[in-house]
């Protein structure tokens, strides 16, 4: 007979729970979360509470706004972080979840047509300004614009438009193929995407891969003005899978079954590009950096016109790097990374991996961070110095922000070659509407250009240019003649002369011709109409 606390009974009673007896998503996150809710009301509430009144917990200075986890600012700047935006009273007092409502994102639950479960998507956020190759920038933090959806438990990812709303009467299931093929392709990289995010998981609990998408729902939001209050989701949402997975996914399937369709493959490669080069364009600000951005910012502000170029932005933030009687070295490293990220976004790769490869330098080098001579160089008066210790942390989120960076340099470049060769087969096979010609013709140059494909790049831009839109409304192709001339600049950084020998490029003559003379009986025809 079994010993009930053997070590075969013990073996016994742990085979039927983790075989037998399975529980459900929502009811292990709810056992979670009771847990967690426990400890803050017996732990951490007591110690709380003087935080929340205002007071500073005994031995420790009073937090500001700096040192919470950089999140999406909450009302505007300036406000008591202590107050609600929405409607000024007390966080502490009164319920919020009106305001609430109004704060966090807004998610619609849809349906995963390869693995039927049921998620939460995000509504696509505000968009700020776009590049001249049509890259948008969101405002507030980066992200995707809501075009690609992705499963967070099998790594489905593609056009919103194939996760049909939850409840809906349409049903849509892909082939059996495709099913197979996502599983044995796409899921083990949204695996290895949530064991990076989740980091060092405790050796008690080592979730299966299948279990890994139900961590999502530990997904917190912290505005700024909340102080020890987190709001989990009780759903499984999407929004911790990084836009580059996102997008690659999407590339990944849509090249695997929609070859045919260069069009859309091209824009699957596009969105991919431009996902990396948010990446290095509006990178995730960690605590310790806040001080400087806001330095930064500030000095932006105070010296750039409202309606600043890039290139305006640019020269002023050299302007600033220069100026090391104001910008300690934890503000010009930070300065770099942001330059590189305004060079990407101008398609001026080469002067980007440049600011990159010199901050990765310097923050290898301890004569420059050195404690002393950093508090030393701050003049009395102008700003309190960094204790040695924030200097040293800040050094490690530098080069955690600035490591994987020339990486995503490299990879934009990639994709926009792939995006650049699918809109070629798409304009050889006459696939696009001839009045739109002159856009997508400029669309191949600036890819070809931020590849730093300069031969490819000018033939295009140049026709692109040359390409008399008549009485059409004119698109894209307005901005040619600039971005010429950054190829010449491109040049000249690079030691070049004149514009080098490209085997491919003068394999693209007889199409750039055939397409010039397609559009120009077109607008003959048009003239002839009238």
């Amino acid at each position: 007979m079994i010993g009930f606390f053997g070590p075969q009974a013990r073996g016994f009673f742990k085979a039927i729970f983790l075989h037998l007896v399975p529980v459900s998503n929502r009811l292990v996150c709810m056992l979670r979360k009771s847990l967690a809710l426990f400890l803050t009301i017996i732990l951490i509430l007591p110690m709380a509470q003087p935080l929340l009144a205002g007071e500073s917990a005994p031995g420790q200075e009073q937090s500001s706004a700096s040192s919470l986890p950089h999140q999406p600012m909450v009302g505007k700047k300036g406000e008591n972080p202590n107050l609600c935006p929405i409607c000024g009273k007390s966080w502490d007092t009164g319920s919020h979840a009106e305001c609430l409502q109004k704060i966090l994102p807004k998610e619609t639950e849809v349906v995963c047509p390869s693995c039927l479960l049921e998620f939460y998507v995000e509504e696509p956020k505000a968009l700020g300004d776009t590049d001249r190759d049509l890259c948008p920038h969101t405002t507030g933090t980066a992200g995707a614009s809501g075009e690609i959806y992705i499963c967070p438990r099998c790594g489905f990812a593609y056009l919103s438009q194939f996760f049909l709303t939850s409840g809906s009467e349409q049903k849509l299931i892909l082939p059996t193929e495709q099913r197979k093929w996502i599983r044995e392709n796409l899921t083990p990289r949204i695996y290895q995407a949530i064991r990076s995010a989740l980091g060092n998981i405790k050796k008690e609990y080592q979730p299966k891969d299948e279990e890994l998408y139900t961590l999502f729902n530990d997904t917190t939001y912290i505005p700024q003005g909340l102080k020890n209050q987190h709001f989990a989701n009780e759903h499984i949402v999407e929004r911790q899978v990084p836009d580059s997975l996102r997008c690659e996914n999407a590339l990944l399937y849509a090249k695997q079954f929609y070859r045919d369709e260069p069009m859309l493959c091209a824009r699957m490669a596009q969105l991919a590009a431009w996902s990396y080069r948010r990446m290095v364009s509006d990178p995730p600000v960690k605590v310790r950096l806040m001080k400087s951005l806001q330095h930064i910012e500030k000095s932006l502000a105070k010296e750039l016109p409202e309606n600043a170029t890039q290139k305006q932005n640019v020269d002023q933030m050299w302007a600033m790097f220069e100026n090391q009687d104001e910008f300690n070295i934890i503000d010009r490293e930070f300065l770099l990374i942001m330059i590189a990220g305004k060079y990407l976004r101008l398609g001026t790769r080469a002067w980007a991996k440049e600011c990159i490869t010199r901050c990765l330098k310097d923050v290898d080098d301890d004569q420059l961070w050195s404690p002393v001579a950093i508090i030393a160089a701050v003049k009395p008066g102008t700003a309190t110095p960094p204790t040695p210790q924030e200097i040293q942390l800040a050094r490690v989120e530098i080069l955690q922000l600035a490591s994987p960076l020339p990486e995503a340099i490299e990879k934009e470049a990639v994709y926009l070659q792939e995006a650049a060769g699918f809109l070629r087969a798409a304009l050889a096979r006459d696939k696009i509407p001839v009045q739109i010609l002159p856009a997508h013709i400029y669309l191949v140059g600036e890819f070809e250009r931020r590849s730093s494909n300069f031969a490819r790049a000018h033939a295009w831009l140049e026709l692109a240019a040359k390409m008399d839109t008549g009485k059409l409304t004119p698109g894209a192709e307005i901005w040619a003649a600039e971005q010429l001339e950054l190829v010449n600049d491109s040049l000249a950084h690079l030691g070049h002369a004149e514009i080098p020998a490209n085997p491919m490029a003068a394999e693209d003559t007889p199409l750039l011709q055939s397409l010039a003379e397609k559009y120009q009986v077109y607008l003959q025809a048009l003239e002839a109409s009238e």
